[in-house]
């Protein structure tokens, strides 16, 4: 009887141990498990905040105003800024004013205006010019027009933001061609041309 007893209490503390293996296994599995999870879900929101940081930064440093694409313009380019009040010399159009400089000096001259209705570009060019310019702001032509050597187009670019409504639709740009000269105006040409 003894023996049986002995085996008995050996056979249960083996049993005994071999559960807490076991369930010691299933908790150092679950907790491995919950722990890969974590990682992974930390991975996962680090990933998501990067993504979101970097898509931030370049959506902030993105060109997204016509003043930003000047450098496509030649060095011999004239700007005319149409502003509400300047601290510089500018022809008063009743209303507001009108600020030219080059190109070159763009970024001081616009410091010195506010409540900028519109900025326009005049160079030297060709009619192949508007076909590039077109090309490169990724206009969505609204409007043609043409008459007597002036050739004017009218769209909306998704490179530059705000606009005006002509006609129902969103124009935020302007080019317009006539004897050699170029003019590009937003959201329109201001000016003469």
């Amino acid at each position: 009887m003894r023996k049986s007893g002995i085996f008995l209490t050996s056979y249960f503390i083996f049993v005994i141990l071999y559960i807490q293996k076991s369930f010691d296994a299933k908790v150092f599995f679950l907790s491995h498990a919950a722990t890969m999870f974590a990682v992974t879900m930390k991975r996962f929101f680090v990933t998501i905040i990067l993504t979101a940081v970097i898509a931030g930064v370049l959506t902030h440093f993105m060109p997204r105003d016509f003043e930003a694409y000047f450098k496509k313009f030649d060095c011999d380019a004239i700007v005319a800024i149409y502003c509400r009040q300047t601290e510089l010399d500018g022809i008063d159009m009743g209303g507001g004013y009108k600020v030219t400089c080059e190109v070159a000096a763009f970024s001081d001259t616009v410091s010195k205006c506010s409540g900028i209705d519109g900025v326009s570009v005049s160079f030297t060019g060709a009619y192949e010019d508007v076909v590039e310019l077109c090309n490169f702001f990724r206009l969505q032509v609204s409007s043609v027009y043409e008459q007597d050597g002036l050739y004017v187009v009218c769209g909306r670019s998704s490179k530059i933001t705000k606009g005006v409504l002509d006609g129902g639709d969103v124009v935020n740009l302007q080019i317009a061609y006539k004897d050699g000269t170029v003019h590009i105006g937003s959201p329109l040409i201001l000016g003469d041309y």
